[in-house]
Parts: C-alpha cells; sequence; structure tokens
C-alpha cells in the first residue's frame, strides 16, 4: 500500500489585485456604455426611444391628478405648447390650452374646478 504524503495547504493566493481589476473594468465599461449611448442617442434616430431615454415625440405628461376612478385629469406638453386633458375609461377630451407662464395656477384651478363638481353635494 502506497504511504501518502502529509497534508499541505495549498498556496495562499491573493485576491485583492482580481477584486481591483474586477472593480476597475466594470466601472470603465459602465461609463464607456454610459456616454457611448449619449453620444449615440443623438446620431442615430430613435435610439432614445427605444433605450427608454427620452419620448420619440417630444410628448410630455408635465403632472396628473386622479379625479377618481374611473377619471383623470393631465397637463400635458409638446415643445412651447401645453394641454389640459380629461380622461375617462373610454374617452380623452382637451379642456383648455395652456400658457407656459400660467401651467401651475391653471391646472390647480381647474383640478378643483373639476373635483368640485365631480364630488357629491355634502348634507
Amino acid at each position: 500500500m502506497p504511504t501518502l504524503a502529509p497534508f499541505t495547504s495549498p498556496p495562499e493566493i491573493a485576491i485583492w489585485p482580481y477584486l481591483l481589476q474586477l472593480i476597475v473594468f466594470t466601472g470603465l465599461l459602465a461609463a464607456g456604455s454610459f456616454f457611448g449611448l449619449r453620444y449615440l442617442k443623438d446620431k442615430i434616430p430613435g435610439l432614445s426611444a427605444g433605450l427608454g431615454l427620452s419620448s420619440a415625440t417630444g410628448l410630455k405628461v408635465i403632472d396628473r391628478v386622479a379625479v377618481d376612478a374611473r377619471r383623470t385629469v393631465f397637463v400635458v406638453a409638446m415643445g412651447k405648447r401645453s394641454w389640459l386633458l380629461a380622461s375617462s375609461d373610454h374617452h380623452i377630451t382637451t379642456v383648455a390650452e395652456l400658457d407656459p407662464e400660467d401651467l401651475g395656477s391653471a391646472f390647480e384651478s381647474l383640478v378643483s374646478k373639476e373635483t368640485n363638481r365631480r364630488e357629491p353635494p355634502q348634507t
């Protein structure tokens, strides 16, 4: 029967240099991807919308308020124009076109008016 050699521990492996390389490489890869996509989003039409970075149409929902379970009021902007929209389950209506300067106060007053109209009278 062969004799077994005494047990020796495996050589120590320094893991910190490998871990540091992994962190640096991952950071460089993430930074390269980020700046590369920011550069390419202006060069390739539709790339921004496909990546979820921005809307392809330029249409933005500025604010929304749920009036009740089925009705919502939206402020939507496209370019320098903005609108107040009211939506229900099956219908969307343009309530008003808003001035950019009066966007906050007009939205609040129209929403409060719409909310008060929909609430039953207090008895």
